[in-house]
């Protein structure tokens, strides 16, 4: 026998790509079971636990892969009659191609998720980055403002703020949620 299977693109016509081979994979039930050896004596099927597919679930996706074999009947050795029904037998085989395909769609996918995690990280960088110099700039200059607490209040609130020696004196302006402005306090070195 030989693993070698013709394949040459001379050979082929109506080449098409395979489409959908992500989702219809997804479709298929991969499966453990054993065969019935023993009311199946004349398929010589093979005996302990077994891995791989129903023919009848991938006819409903991949009808192509699936082959119905005519049942038969014969003596054995011992001038029994055995008999075998109609199966349905699979071309595993032609699922590799369904396979690159599956693999090629989800490295498509991971390829956009990983383009928009790096546009994410990027971002995320540069705010750090402007955070940082923000708080260089807080530094240098010799001025903080706080968050006012309680937030969101009614009647009253608090603000803490420094000001540097060095800085003199700052304004703090007050504006209202239309953006008018409604008070503006003088605050002093602390």
């Amino acid at each position: 026998g030989s693993d070698n299977f013709t394949s040459d693109r001379v050979l082929k016509k109506d080449i098409k790509p395979l489409k959908d081979c992500l989702r219809k994979l997804m479709e298929l039930k991969p499966s453990s079971y054993e065969y019935k050896r023993t009311e199946f004596p004349g398929l010589t099927l093979p005996e302990g636990p077994q891995m791989g597919l129903i023919a009848q679930d991938i006819e409903k996706v991949y009808p192509q892969l699936v082959t119905q074999m005519k049942g038969f009947s014969r003596k054995n050795q011992k001038g029994e009659l055995i008999t075998v029904p109609d199966f349905k037998a699979v071309q595993y085989i032609s699922l590799i191609p369904v396979l690159i395909g599956a693999i090629q769609e989800q490295q498509t996918t991971i390829d956009k998720q990983s383009n928009i995690i790096d546009n994410h990280e990027h971002y995320i960088n540069e705010l750090i980055t402007k955070l940082r110099l923000g708080m260089a700039e807080k530094e240098s200059t010799g001025l903080s403002v706080e968050q006012n607490v309680p937030n969101p209040f009614t009647h009253e609130t608090n603000i803490e703020y420094k000001i540097s020696e060095a800085l003199g004196s700052a304004n703090l302006i007050i504006f209202d949620l239309s953006g008018k402005q409604v008070k503006t306090l003088p605050l002093s070195p602390n």
